[in-house]
């Protein structure tokens, strides 16, 4: 399953697409996904990474009002 490719790779984890340097987790979080969010954050995903723009997952959070991912990230 998800979790536990992620655990097993965890530099799959906090892998960034090209151009806009968006992680899974950022991804996850201006989707408004809790779910995948809290399984990227327990498999190791870098909450304070941030993208090319400088922001990091709960920025985008913030900026697009998702507060049930604030919440996970706090």
């Amino acid at each position: 399953d998800l979790s536990s490719y992620l655990r097993e790779s965890s530099h799959a984890v906090n892998e960034a697409s090209a151009g806009s340097g968006d992680t899974a987790l950022i991804v996850a979080c201006r989707k408004g996904h809790p779910e995948a969010a809290s399984t990227l954050l327990a498999s190791g995903a870098d909450v304070e990474r941030v993208n090319e723009a400088g922001w990091n997952a709960l920025m985008v959070s913030v900026s697009v009002i998702k507060s049930n991912i604030i919440n996970i990230l706090m």
